[in-house]
């Protein structure tokens, strides 16, 4: 089994998803970065987090995370800090259909642009690279009809993380990519979803077939994360749901797909 043991100074990019951060081991965390557009939420969670792990172990950036001086800047920032950064969460994610380009640019172009940056400072650091945690979904893997432009941005970070994470890219620059897809989680980005969709009947659809599912506080989505970021190979995708940790075996394409005919 992959055993992998850091400095552990911890830099989060956070969307709305961000109280399963507060699940995170006191052991663990050494610093945390905590960086997002909206600066109320974020000072709300670092007043929280230095009041639990104590203070000065967490900071807030504000970061919109489309814009790439931003990124940048903020990495940059961190590092000039700290020495180093161990583990990049890309967690930023919006479900809004209504606004599918802006969708696109925070759920994708966002994670790729983290892990452009992780691997162009983190392989530099003194300590040799890190691990970017690309956080997808259960419809990073599965499909729903009512949130196409939210389920295709979310296949777009699997197989993000499944080309960086390939083993080969590993042992070179000793950064070690891995995706989580939590399911149905008691956050604002479910309960708001309902009026984002496409239409409105897409939208009460979308809820009914995610309340159908398996719920899940917040606490299990940290105590998963902390496991696959300690434990999960290069490439591994993980899904986190029904209080359950599962790993995601994807097969090869030759063994589910047939000959129609010869051309």
């Amino acid at each position: 089994m992959w055993k992998f043991i850091w400095n552990r100074k911890l830099r989060f990019r956070f969307g709305r998803q961000i109280p399963w951060i507060y699940h995170w081991d006191k052991k663990l965390l050494q610093k945390a970065y905590l960086a997002g557009r909206n600066s109320h939420r974020g000072v709300n969670a670092l007043l929280y987090m230095n009041n639990k792990f104590g203070e000065g172990r967490c900071d807030f950036i504000p970061l919109d995370v489309t814009n790439n001086k931003q990124f940048e800047d903020a990495f940059k920032y961190i590092i000039c800090r700290e020495g180093s950064m161990d583990i990049l969460v890309n967690n930023a994610g919006m479900l809004n259909d209504k606004s599918w380009e802006s969708e696109f640019d925070t759920n994708v172009k966002g994670v790729i642009s983290g892990t452009l940056l992780a691997n162009k400072y983190m392989p530099t650091q003194k300590n040799k690279g890190g691990v970017v945690v690309n956080v997808t979904s259960i419809l990073g893997y599965d499909t729903n009809p009512y949130a196409p432009g939210y389920n295709c941005t979310k296949h777009a970070v699997v197989g993000l993380t499944r080309s960086f994470g390939e083993p080969s890219k590993f042992f070179s620059n000793k950064v070690r990519h891995i995706a989580i897809g939590p399911g149905v989680t008691g956050t604002a980005l479910l309960h708001e979803s309902a009026s984002k969709m496409l239409t409105d009947e897409w939208g009460k659809k979308l809820l009914a077939s995610l309340y159908s599912l398996p719920y899940q506080s917040t606490e299990p989505v940290g105590r998963g994360t902390i496991y696959t970021i300690e434990y999960g190979p290069p490439g591994s995708l993980w899904v986190i749901e029904d209080s359950m940790l599962l790993r995601i075996l994807p097969p090869k394409r030759i063994t589910y797909q047939y000959k129609v005919k010869d051309l």
